[in-house]
């Protein structure tokens, strides 16, 4: 290989190592906690990931709850991840701006595991492992056996809900249906890479 090879190679490798961290980056920015909640088979399944600041929030009580979903019948909506039937939590207030979720009523869910998860919009409240400290990471999930997310009354799309303020805003993604698709900077990384390639492949055919 020629040094005008081994540039262009090695620029092309650059490019792409810190094109994947850029958008590595970005997706971590993108919320603190995600919680997605799709159709799987014949039941829906729900999954969450990420950490809360409690910063921004107040303590209210140690409470109990379980797995379940409201998507809109007692006002904005409830979901709770976590262990069945049934959990303890520390439960926080907070300003929760964001869409309605839909307009279900109230059903448990048939199983769940993991953190214990809780986020009333109705009332305002954010549920946390008992003991939680802040930032830490969350995981947990919860099914719905033989339903639909219409069933649940659940409304296709992406919700974002934020609370808190300064550096202790905080935010959540919920993506009801399929994941959102990764950013348009995955189709900027396509069009300099192959950018690059057409370059180098040029710079070959000259030489030959």
């Amino acid at each position: 290989m020629t040094t005008k090879g081994i540039r262009c190679h090695l620029a092309s490798t650059a490019f792409l190592m810190v094109s994947i961290l850029t958008i590595s980056a970005g997706n971590k920015a993108e919320a603190s906690f995600i919680l997605n909640i799709e159709q799987s088979g014949s039941d829906v399944v729900a999954t969450g990931s990420g950490s809360i600041n409690t910063g921004g929030l107040s303590f209210v009580v140690n409470t109990g709850g379980g797995p379940s979903i409201s998507s809109g019948d007692s006002g904005k909506g409830y979901v709770a991840l976590g262990p069945s039937p049934d959990f303890s939590m520390d439960l926080y207030s907070a300003t929760i701006t964001g869409p309605t979720l839909g307009s279900g009523s109230y059903v448990s869910a048939s199983s769940g595991s993991g953190d214990p998860f809780n986020l009333d919009l109705s009332g305002g409240y954010i549920g946390v492992p008992t003991g939680y400290m802040s930032g830490n990471a969350l995981s947990d999930s919860a099914t719905w056996d033989s339903t639909t997310l219409s069933g649940l009354g659940l409304t296709l799309g992406t919700y974002t809900y934020t609370w808190g303020s300064g550096a202790n805003t905080d935010f959540l993604t919920l993506n009801v249906g399929p994941p959102a698709p990764e950013p348009g900077s995955i189709f900027l990384l396509g069009i300099g890479g192959t950018g690059l390639l057409l370059i180098c492949s040029r710079n070959r055919a000259i030489r030959k």
